[in-house]
């Protein structure tokens, strides 16, 4: 889709409907509690969700796409960032 602003092709964010096939003017990034990942047993990309903070460091993420419930270990000092924001820490 184009874009009259810079996009991070590495975020996901949300346009409006109405904006389909024309010139995105503004969009809202998802926070990072929610990514598209491929999944481990397959080639296909899921949306994976945050699960928790682990004890031991990192988090989980949980993806509901497949019979089984996948999750998935996940470290990333820019969601580190994120949480402790989030939790005010």
């Amino acid at each position: 889709m184009p874009a009259t602003i810079d996009l991070d092709e590495s975020a996901l964010v949300l346009i409006d409907a109405g904006s389909v096939g024309e010139y995105c003017e503004d969009v809202l990034e998802l926070a990072p509690l929610v990514q598209m990942r491929p999944s481990p047993n397959s080639e296909h990309n899921a949306a994976f969700y945050f699960n928790r903070r682990q004890r031991e460091g990192g988090y989980r993420f949980v993806s509901y796409h497949f019979p089984a419930e996948v999750e998935e270990p996940l470290e990333s000092a820019g969601l580190d960032l994120f949480v402790n924001r989030l939790m005010g820490t």
